[in-house]
């Protein structure tokens, strides 16, 4: 499962999410020859331990939920291989073998904005609150009179 199958498995996650992302073959080619190994060892020390904790600590009625669990993260792992972290960084190491994608970066400011526009939205929920509290003041202070 982790030697034949896994090392199928990973150059096609690999290659396929570099496809999704735009880039061309050859460059998903050198990208799966510079991941793989990575991958692999990464995978070979992270499953052992969660089976190792699966057949010895887990009830038998709650495995697959577990390992459901464990493979949650795994994907989490195998998404940061693929967006350029190494094995061992995804896994909170500080492993340098992974390359960080070549894509152009998101121009500067554009986060900023859309963080300024939602604060002026919530300074303008909060004025229609307090003018609602205004109003709602008002009619209780007509029905007292």
């Amino acid at each position: 499962d982790q030697t034949i199958y896994a090392a199928v498995k990973y150059s096609m996650y690999l290659g396929l999410v570099g496809l999704a992302t735009g880039r061309e073959p050859q460059e998903c080619g050198r990208e799966i020859q510079q991941k793989l190994w990575p991958t692999l060892t990464t995978g070979w020390r992270f499953w052992p331990a969660v089976h190792i904790v699966t057949y010895n600590l887990i009830p038998p009625r709650h495995r697959v939920l577990w390992v459901n669990c464990a493979d949650l993260i795994w994907v989490t792992v195998m998404a940061s291989i693929a967006r350029g972290a190494s094995g061992d960084a995804a896994l909170g190491g500080s492993g340098s073998a992974g390359t960080r994608s070549k894509t152009p970066s998101r121009r500067p400011g554009v986060g900023a904005g859309v963080q300024r526009r939602g604060v002026k939205k919530s300074a303008k929920l909060r004025r229609g609150k307090s003018s609602a509290r205004a109003a709602q003041a008002e009619r209780a202070q007509t029905k007292r009179s």
